[in-house]
């Protein structure tokens, strides 16, 4: 190893030991951190740590650690690895720790996870520096925000987001339609929070959106006709007929609308969705005759029970079941 790339790497395992050493942390449940040999010069081979080619930490792992304290303040050295581009300290025990200021210098962050970390509180300010960040995971986080301050901080601050999830993190809504400035996101996650409100016709405007989860959200009104692959209401409540137009969800293949207030036939129209690989429609108050499923040759899993449908369906393999 060249002389300077020796140095480099002195300095992120310098880094790293210092880190450990300010964490609090139950070494009986850690599966990482008491794996760091301070004897195994190459600290790119330590569990939970990955480095690029010039031997700088560019992927650091510490989800399930049972970390409870020692990244709270923008002084920790975590915040010193500048060169990550990944993050996840996902499953621990911050109890109730404010989000620290601190995560805004590490600039070169893809992929950055926090869900059910402990942490809590606003999503820091510095979070605008991190404009390279693509995937955000803060479920479980108690954020406690409103619409209008959740999706400022975020739309205002990470353009290039693709992945936003932030499900059971104590929002309330209405849901902003600043957040539509993220035109590359293709996945919103927001299940389990309590937004009380209409169903954001906005959503109809992300151009590469594909997967949206809002279920147990208390979101009423009608769901805007759009290119989804996965789509997720289960237990929301949304009420009245589903449209025909579901038909020209061509793209979808996963569909799930258990635990509605849906009523009227089922639509015929479903027979047009051939990529369906999983759909769901029980506990609603769907009524009338099956449609045919004979054409949806890639379903591997159909759920009618509790609606008050009569007849048989044909499956895929031309079976005939009872409802």
């Amino acid at each position: 190893m060249p002389f300077k790339s020796t140095n480099l790497a002195r300095g992120q395992k310098e880094l790293l030991l210092e880190l450990r050493n300010n964490l609090t942390y139950d070494s009986s449940l850690s599966t990482k951190l008491v794996q760091w040999n301070e004897s195994v010069a190459d600290c790119c081979r330590w569990a939970g740590v990955k480095c690029d080619t010039r031997g700088r930490v560019s992927s650091l792992d510490l989800s399930g650690e049972s970390i409870s304290d020692g990244i709270s303040n923008a002084g920790s050295s975590l915040f010193s690895l500048v060169f990550l581009e990944n993050l996840s300290l996902a499953q621990n025990s911050f109890s109730s720790i404010d989000l620290p200021f601190g995560f805004g210098k590490l600039t070169e962050l893809r992929y950055l996870n926090l869900s059910n970390s402990g942490f809590s509180g606003q999503i820091p300010l510095d979070f605008s520096n991190l404009t390279r960040l693509r995937e955000l995971y803060l479920d479980g986080v108690n954020i406690s925000a409103k619409g209008s301050e959740w999706c400022h901080a975020i739309s205002s601050s990470l353009p290039n987001l693709r992945v936003l999830s932030l499900s059971n993190a104590y929002l309330t809504g209405p849901i902003d339609s600043s957040l539509v400035k993220l035109r590359s996101l293709s996945v919103i996650r927001l299940d389990g929070n309590t937004f009380s409100s209409p169903f954001p016709e906005f959503f109809a405007d992300f151009p590469s959106l594909r997967v949206l989860t809002i279920s147990s959200c208390n979101l009423s009104g009608v769901v805007p006709a759009k290119l989804f692959q996965n789509l997720w209401l289960s237990y929301t409540k949304f009420s009245g007929n589903v449209s025909e137009s579901i038909g020209s969800l061509r793209m979808l293949s996963n569909l799930d609308l258990r635990g509605c207030s849906f009523s009227g036939p089922i639509p015929s129209s479903i027979k047009n969705l051939t990529q369906l690989v999983y759909l769901d429609l029980s506990i609603n108050q769907f009524v009338g005759s099956v449609p045919s499923f004979a054409f949806l040759k890639n379903l591997s899993v159909i759920n009618l029970r509790s609606n008050r449908l009569t007849g048989r369906f044909l499956t895929p393999s031309g079976k005939a079941l009872r409802i």
